[in-house]
């Protein structure tokens, strides 16, 4: 049986959606503007799943009514999910 060390259960939606929501950040457009790939959205949401942070990551977007204009620190798609929202 594969072994797996996600944080976030499967049936659970990822968390990464509500971020891009609160973020305000339009997939789809990124990846049509080519400004995200496929696999790197794969890789994002890999991430996600696995991030050790799961419950602070439900709590940051909660706090802030699902509304965001950075990530949080510890969210492993900072990097990314930062630059896309200044083009979104």
């Amino acid at each position: 049986m594969l072994k797996t060390s996600l944080t976030q259960k499967p049936d659970e939606k990822l968390l990464m959606w509500r971020m891009v929501r609160a973020l305000d950040v339009d997939l789809a457009y990124e990846i049509h503007r080519e400004r995200l790939s496929v696999e790197r959205l794969s890789s994002m949401l890999k991430n996600c799943a696995h991030c050790p942070e799961p419950q602070a990551c439900r709590l940051y977007l909660e706090a802030r009514g699902d509304k965001a204009t950075v990530p949080p620190s510890f969210c492993p798609n900072r990097v990314v999910l930062t630059a896309l929202g200044k083009h979104s």
